[in-house]
């Protein structure tokens, strides 16, 4: 019996050791993922086979599912309805009440969002932040997981699965995250802005068809996989000019 559970101990090393996001293994409650990336990007892709394979207990909130839900149709997002007392709530709120009322249950949550909200607006931001503090009220360990890509990667890709996005919105998306221009306005990237938040750990990950280089921030720097473990580079501007290689 000691041989078998060292057995099983040294198994379950190689196995955190192998596993570039080592946080999500054994967990079964508690913890909080909030997944972000422009559209296109894949997300769901990523959770079905990055996560869900691995722990199979978190449960993923996406405003996209909430929307074919109640329209039935991938591409007409589910706006509400007229009610007497006015409009209902749409599918990125109602998708958030969801949430909201999950978390009363302490059970493990993917928050899959692009981040951006309505063009032009803060509101993409303003929703990670609302479901962030709650998360925190309820204790739950907090792990951000920031999809990057190109482009023209996320114009592609969208072009090739069952519900698809305007590109003028997917254009919005992609500067959401780390910057941009759009219709010669400057627009803000949340990178930043997310790292203030605090949560526990935060990973960014480059994805050019589904082939992934992992990140992560290590005391305020970035520091890049290499074999089992993240390594922070004496100078983060190599870090920097990789990932803006993938714009």
């Amino acid at each position: 019996m000691k041989y078998l559970k060292e057995y099983f101990t040294f198994i379950s090393e190689e196995i955190s050791k192998n596993e570039p996001i080592p946080e999500i293994l054994g967990v079964d409650r508690g913890m909080a993922i909030f997944l972000i990336g422009a559209s296109g990007i894949g997300k769901s892709y990523f959770v079905k086979n990055n996560i869900l394979t691995k722990n199979s207990t978190f449960k993923d909130f996406s405003t996209d599912d909430i929307s074919t839900l109640y329209t039935g149709d991938p591409n007409v997002y589910y706006t509400g309805r007229e009610a007497e007392t006015g409009r209902t709530k749409n599918a990125s709120e109602l998708n958030i009440a969801k949430m909201l009322k999950f978390m009363e249950t302490g059970q493990n949550f993917i928050y899959n969002t692009t981040g951006a909200g309505k063009e032009f607006t803060d509101r993409g931001f303003e929703h990670i932040q609302e479901i962030y503090d709650e998360a925190r009220k309820y204790n739950y360990k907090i792990v951000f997981i920031h999809l990057l890509s190109t482009l023209e990667n996320s114009l592609e890709q969208d072009k090739l699965r069952q519900r698809h996005v305007d590109p003028h919105y997917i254009q919005w998306a992609y500067a959401k995250q780390q910057g941009g221009e759009v219709d010669g306005i400057k627009v803000e990237g949340n990178i930043q802005r997310y790292k203030s938040l605090g949560p526990d750990v935060y990973y960014l990950i480059t994805s050019i068809d589904q082939k992934y280089k992992y990140y992560k921030f290590v005391n305020g720097k970035l520091a890049k996989r290499k074999g089992d473990r993240y390594i922070v580079k004496e100078r983060s501007e190599e870090h920097t000019s990789e990932l803006q290689s993938q714009r």
